[in-house]
C-alpha cells in the first residue's frame, strides 16, 4: 500500500539498501554522478551506518536523471544540461547548458593524475529520454546525438588514461517500458566496453538482464551481491574475450554529423500534445505517447508508428489512451500520469 517512490525514501529501501552502502561496507571506493535514487540524498537518511559514506561520495553537483535537455523541473527553470561536453574533443558549445561529461572529466583526470580513480563508479547519461517534440526545446535527434557523443567522450576519456587497461564500462538503457520493439517489447540494448571485451564485432545472444549488468560490475569490482536478486543473476561472461589478450587502442570520440544543438520549432509534429507532456518528470509520458512523438519528429506528422512488439505492458497503454483523451477535452493529464505512473512503475 505504500507509494513507489524510485528508492528515494528510506520506506522504501532493501534490507541492505544500495551498491554504494555494500561498497561502503567492503571499503571500495566509489563515486556515484547522477543517481538519485542511490540512497545519498539528504532525505534517504533512516541512520544506517552507512549513509555518511554514501552521501561523502554522491556527487551532489552532477546533473541528475531529473534535469534532461533544457525541460528540468522546478529545481532549475530555464536551464539547459547537456550529456556531452566541451573538454572532450567533439563538443559543441552551448551558452548557459550544465555539461555531464565535463563535469565527470574535471574530476576524472584530477583522479587519474593522483593515481585514486574510485574502483566503482556510476553514471546517468539521461538525455536520449528527450523532450519529445516541445517548441523551443532541443529536437529529439538533437538530444540523442549528444546522449551518444557524451557515452563516446566518456569511453575516449577512460581509453586515454592510465587505467584503461583495468577498465570495463557496463552500458545498460534505462527500462524500455512498451516500447515499439519487433521482438519484444521489453527487449533493450547493453554494451561492455573495455580492452577486456570482444572485439570480434560479434552480437551477444546470450539472455541477460539487468541484474547481469549489476552482477558483473559487482564482480569486477569486487562487490558481494545485494540479495538473491542478483547473487543469482548470470554474469555477462560472453561479453569478454578469453585469450588473455587485451586490446588496449584508445578510443576517440566520434562527432555526430547532426546537429546538437537544433530545436523543436513552433510547428513541429505533436507539438501541442508534446507540450502538454511532462517530460521534466522522469518516466511519466506513457511509452506510447512518446514513440508518436518521436517517429512522427522524423517521419512527418501524418505518420503512424509501428505498435509495440509482444509482451507490451496494457496498463502503460491505457494509461496513454486516457491522457490522449484528457488532452482532446483540453484537460491537464499531468495529475492523472503522476498518479498512474507511480502504480505501474510499482507494478514493474
Amino acid at each position: 500500500g505504500r507509494a513507489f517512490d524510485m528508492g528515494i525514501f528510506p520506506v522504501t529501501f532493501g534490507p541492505r539498501a544500495f551498491v554504494f552502502d555494500q561498497a561502503v561496507r567492503q571499503r571500495v571506493t566509489f563515486r556515484n554522478y547522477g543517481e538519485g535514487a542511490g540512497g545519498g540524498l539528504p532525505v534517504a537518511d533512516d541512520g544506517r551506518e552507512t549513509y555518511p559514506a554514501v552521501q561523502a561520495n554522491t556527487d551532489l553537483v552532477y546533473p541528475t536523471n531529473a534535469q534532461i535537455g533544457c525541460l528540468g523541473g522546478q529545481a532549475s527553470p530555464g536551464t539547459c544540461f547537456r550529456d556531452s561536453g566541451l573538454t572532450v574533443a567533439g563538443g559543441v558549445p552551448a551558452p548557459g547548458a550544465a555539461s555531464r561529461v565535463d563535469h565527470f572529466a574535471a574530476l576524472f583526470r584530477q583522479q587519474d593524475a593522483a593515481g585514486s580513480v574510485p574502483t566503482f563508479n556510476y553514471l546517468v547519461l539521461p538525455n536520449d529520454h528527450t523532450n519529445g517534440t516541445t517548441p523551443g526545446a532541443p529536437t529529439p535527434k538533437a538530444l540523442i546525438a549528444d546522449n551518444d557523443l557524451g557515452l563516446g567522450q566518456i569511453v575516449d576519456l577512460v581509453s586515454h588514461s592510465s587505467i584503461w587497461e583495468k577498465s570495463a564500462i557496463i552500458v545498460v538503457e534505462d527500462d524500455s517500458q512498451d516500447g515499439a520493439d519487433h521482438v519484444d517489447a521489453h527487449r533493450m540494448p547493453a554494451f561492455v566496453i573495455s580492452p577486456w571485451a570482444r572485439t570480434d564485432g560479434a552480437a551477444v545472444h546470450t539472455r541477460y538482464d539487468q541484474y547481469s549488468a549489476l552482477r558483473t560490475a559487482e564482480l569486477l569490482a569486487g562487490l558481494e551481491p545485494l540479495s538473491i536478486n542478483d547473487a543469482l543473476a548470470t554474469p555477462m561472461y560472453d561479453a569478454f574475450r578469453t585469450d588473455g589478450r587485451p586490446d588496449t587502442r584508445p578510443y576517440d570520440a566520434i562527432v555526430p554529423e547532426q546537429s546538437l544543438t537544433e530545436t523543436n520549432p513552433q510547428g513541429a509534429a505533436g507539438a501541442a500534445l508534446s507540450r502538454a507532456m511532462p517530460f521534466d518528470e522522469v518516466d511519466l509520458v506513457p511509452q506510447a505517447i512518446l514513440d508518436r512523438l518521436l517517429w512522427q519528429s522524423v517521419h512527418g506528422a501524418g505518420s503512424t508508428p509501428p505498435a509495440p512488439g509482444p509482451n507490451a505492458s496494457e496498463a502503460e497503454h491505457e494509461r496513454a489512451q486516457v491522457a490522449l483523451r484528457l488532452v482532446r477535452r483540453g484537460a491537464d493529464p499531468r495529475a492523472f500520469m503522476a498518479r498512474t505512473g507511480e502504480a505501474e512503475d510499482e507494478d514493474g
